[in-house]
Order: C-alpha cells, then structure tokens, then sequence
C-alpha cells in the first residue's frame, strides 16, 4: 500500500503501521493514527532562507579564518617564495573550510537544535520523535549535506536527505498545529489520499 504523508510530502509503502520521519502515524487503511509533533513542518521557503543564511555565516567565518591564515603563513614564510605561500594556502583552507562547516552545523544543532538560519525564520530541527537532536544525530545531518544532489532531495519531497537518513525533521515554532486540526485528523472518515 503507498501512502503521502500530508505534513511532510514523503511517500511510502508499508504494510503495517507506519511512522512517517515527521512524525505522523497511519495504520494500515491510511487513515490517521497520530501526530508526535505540536508543530507543522517548515515550509520550503524556510528551508532555503536556512540554507541561504547557514551559508552566509559560514562564509564570514571562512574569510576570517582565511585571513588570519594567509596573515600567519605570510609572516612564517615570507613572500620569498609566492607559488610556495600559495600552494600552502590552498592545502591548509580546504580542510579548515570542512572543518569549519562541521563544526558550525554540529555545535549549533545538537545544542540548540538551531543555526543562525533557523532564528532568523523561526524554526528548529528535532527528533521525529519530537524530542532534542543528538550530537550523533547532528553529524549524520551535517555529513549527509555532503551527499551529492541532497539540495535537490527537497525537490522530491518537503524532506531532504540529511532529515530522512538522520530521522530528524525542521519544524515551524510560529505554526503550531490547532487542536481542532489534530482532533478531525482522528476521525477514522478522514482519508489522506
């Protein structure tokens, strides 16, 4: 049996209850069981306005990094040799780079559950059991952003990767979900598809 989730746009195909990575619950006919999260999933405008800001930050931090490094080499090295002081930068930013985007998605949602981009728009990552994300949870996302592709994962379906293979979703803290939608949703004569 295929199933769509409404909350999140991911598709299925499970025989028995299934929990969808947001959160929703169906049984087997389709119908709605549960939903673990008071709040509704992040729409795509806020994702991209996270990623676009995530990206910002840490390109500010990488110019600073970059141009304490290139201060650091400079004055150890001198400008003796240029084609040497430039070989050696390139071979020393692009681990820092890495390491700097690691660190930045990792520190900030196992923490917080929350980047820069996710203050700004309001919105934080969680466990689709609704609980904290932990560290181990934080580098699976961060390490799957490197898949090839994952930015266009979130054309597929509202989820990205990095939230599917993490078990993690970006909820909306503005829009938490009314009481008299979670209540309809009970209803064994409302059918999502």
């Amino acid at each position: 049996m295929s199933w769509d989730c409404p909350s999140c746009g991911v598709t299925g195909n499970d025989e028995n209850t299934v929990r969808c990575i947001c959160g929703y619950e169906l049984d087997i006919k389709g119908q709605y069981v549960s939903n673990l999260s008071p709040y509704e999933a992040a729409s795509g405008i806020q994702r991209f306005l996270n990623w676009l800001i995530d990206h910002l930050v840490i390109l500010l931090l990488i110019f600073i990094v970059a141009f304490i490094v290139g201060i650091l080499l400079g004055v150890i090295m001198g400008v003796i040799n240029k084609e040497l002081l430039d070989s050696t930068y390139h071979k020393i930013m692009w681990p820092i780079v890495i390491i700097i985007t690691m660190a930045y998605y990792v520190i900030f949602e196992s923490i917080t559950g929350r980047t820069c981009g996710k203050y700004i728009t309001k919105t934080k990552v969680i466990c689709t059991d609704n609980t904290n994300i932990t560290v181990k949870q934080a580098i699976i996302r961060t390490i799957c952003r490197y898949i090839p592709f994952d930015g266009l994962s979130f054309i597929l379906s509202k989820g990205g990767w990095h939230d599917r293979i993490s078990k993690t979703i970006v909820i909306n803290l503005n829009k938490p979900k009314p009481f008299e939608q979670l209540e309809s949703k009970i209803s064994q004569d409302d059918k999502w598809f």
